[in-house]
C-alpha cells in the first residue's frame, strides 16, 4: 500500500476499497460457477436419465434437453453481461463490519462450494421438469398438444427448457449478490446489472421470436402462458435462496468465521 498524502484515514478507505472489489470478485466468481453448474447437471441428467423421464426423440437418436446452440447462447448471453455488471456492484454498507477473513482461506469459502452444486440441482429439476411437461410420454406431461412423440412438441418442449434455465440464471444473479442479504435489498442500486438483465430477455425474445434466428436456434414463439409458467419455476430459486438467507441471518453467520 502507497499513501499519496499524510492522512492515516487514507489506510481504512484503502482497505474498504479492497474489500469491496475481492466481494465483486467473489460474486462473479459464485455466479459464473453457478450457472454454469446447472447447465452441466441439467444436460447430464437430461441425457443419462431420458428414458426415465419419457423423453424419447422425435426421429431415431439420442434425445438432447438443450442444443449446443442454446447453451453458447446462454453462456455468452445470460451468463456475460449480468457477470460482468456484478463486477462493479457497489459496495455493501456493512463491509467494514465484517471480521476479517481466515488467513489461508480461499476466495470461496466452505458455505460457497455447498451453494453451487444445491442451485445446480434446483437450475436441472426445473428446466427437466419443464421439457417433461411440455413433451408427450413425458412422467408428468401436462402442455403437450400430441398424444406421441412428435417434432413440433419436442421443439416446443426444448423452448421451454431453454428459456426457463435462462430465467433460471438471471434470477440467480440476483441470489449472488449478497450471501446472507436479500435479493430485494438495494435492487436498484446497479443499475449497470438492471441494463445486463434487461438486455439478456430482448436478446432472448429475438432468438424466440425472429423467424431467422428460430431457424438458427431451432426455437418456437411462446405464448403469454408459457412465459408466466417458465418465469414461476425458475422464479423458486429466488424463493429457496431468500429462505436460506434468512436461515443464516437468524443463525447470525459471517462469512468471516
Amino acid at each position: 500500500m502507497v499513501l499519496t498524502d499524510d492522512n492515516f484515514a487514507s489506510i481504512v478507505k484503502a482497505i474498504e476499497e479492497g474489500r469491496g472489489i475481492y466481494d465483486n470478485i467473489q460474486k462473479y466468481l459464485l455466479y459464473l460457477l453457478s450457472t454454469n453448474s446447472g447447465e452441466l447437471l441439467t444436460m447430464f441428467a437430461g441425457v443419462m436419465f431420458a428414458g426415465a423421464l419419457g423423453l424419447v426423440p422425435a426421429e431415431p437418436g439420442l434425445f438432447l434437453p438443450l442444443l449446443a446452440a442454446h447453451l453458447l447462447w446462454i453462456n455468452l448471453i445470460t451468463d456475460g453481461p449480468p457477470a460482468l455488471a456484478l463486477g462493479i456492484d457497489p459496495k455493501s454498507g456493512d463491509v467494514m463490519k465484517r471480521p476479517p477473513r481466515r488467513h489461508g482461506s480461499g476466495v470461496l469459502i466452505p458455505v460457497d462450494w455447498v451453494r453451487l452444486p444445491c442451485v445446480g440441482l434446483v437450475m436441472m429439476a426445473g428446466t427437466l421438469a419443464m421439457l417433461d411437461a411440455y413433451y408427450p410420454g413425458g412422467m408428468f406431461t401436462l402442455f403437450a398438444s400430441g398424444a406421441e412423440p412428435n417434432a413440433a412438441d419436442e421443439v416446443h418442449a426444448r423452448t421451454m427448457a431453454f428459456t426457463t434455465l435462462m430465467m433460471f440464471q438471471l434470477f440467480d444473479v440476483y441470489n449472488c449478490r449478497s450471501r446472507t442479504r436479500s435479493a430485494f435489498s438495494g435492487f436498484f442500486a446497479n443499475k449497470w446489472l438492471l441494463a445486463a438483465i434487461v438486455f439478456s430477455l430482448i436478446t432472448h425474445a429475438l432468438v424466440v421470436y425472429v423467424p431467422v434466428l428460430q431457424a438458427a436456434f431451432h426455437t418456437v414463439p411462446l405464448s403469454g402462458f408459457d412465459w408466466l409458467i417458465a418465469t414461476g419455476v425458475s422464479a423458486t430459486l429466488l424463493v429457496l435462496m431468500e429462505l436460506v438467507k434468512v436461515a443464516l441471518r437468524a443463525a447470525r453467520w459471517e462469512p468471516g468465521v
